[in-house]
């Protein structure tokens, strides 16, 4: 098993044959001597030099000045680049989908807080009017968003150790999570649910309890 090559193809369904052998039972007619393909090794540094010789060396046995349509050349630094730049845009796109699920999520914490707050009223009222400091009602509902934020943070971590575990079990991706990752993204949750929740504390801090308990 050699799995996918630089190029993209599946070199497990490769299989390797003399040339002779090819000729004489597999290929028929116009098809025996045909050329799909040549391989030439470059020495380290010389690869940009190797495919212009090549390309001048294709042009002239076809006689044509211009390969395109015709022939292609191409080497494996080309092909890694390549296949480097398309990694970078969807490890671009995938930190943007976490990011936009991050904001939706602090977006979550940040209504609930709201709410909650809004529920409380009176509650934080009689806690003032008893001779709470704004400070302690302020730290009461920064715990209640980072209890939130770390329920949160436990389940996602949990489906995706699910999610990995199935992608294993069937073969379709050798994916794992790592301590770091785990880490960073419990730290960045814990993060964004106190930073919700900043507002709704000190929103709740600054009340008057004359004017609620006057409302209640």
């Amino acid at each position: 098993e050699r799995g996918r090559g630089v190029g993209g193809a599946d070199e497990d369904d490769f299989v390797l044959c003399p040339k002779a052998f090819v000729r004489a039972q597999l290929a028929a007619g116009p098809a025996a001597d045909a050329v799909d393909a040549l391989f030439v090794r470059a020495a380290p540094g010389a690869v940009d030099a190797a495919v212009d010789e090549v390309s001048d060396a294709l042009r002239r046995l076809r006689g044509v000045d211009d390969l395109h349509g015709a022939l292609s050349v191409a080497s494996l630094r080309g092909l890694m680049s390549a296949s480097l730049q398309a990694a970078d845009l969807l490890t671009m796109m995938m930190g943007g989908m976490a990011a936009v699920a991050v904001l939706v999520g602090g977006v979550g914490i940040l209504n609930v807080m709201l709410a909650s707050v809004a529920d409380r009223r009176l509650e934080i009222g009689v806690k003032l009017a008893v001779g709470a400091p704004p400070a302690t009602i302020a730290l009461e509902f920064l715990a209640v968003a980072a209890l939130l934020a770390a329920g949160g943070a436990a389940i996602g971590l949990g489906a995706a150790q699910l999610l990995a575990a199935l992608a294993r079990l069937t073969g379709t991706l050798s994916v794992s999570i790592t301590g770091a990752a785990a880490a960073l993204s419990a730290g960045l949750a814990l993060g964004v649910g106190v930073a919700a929740g900043a507002w709704p504390a000190c929103r709740a801090a600054r009340l008057q309890p004359r004017e609620i308990l006057r409302d209640a």
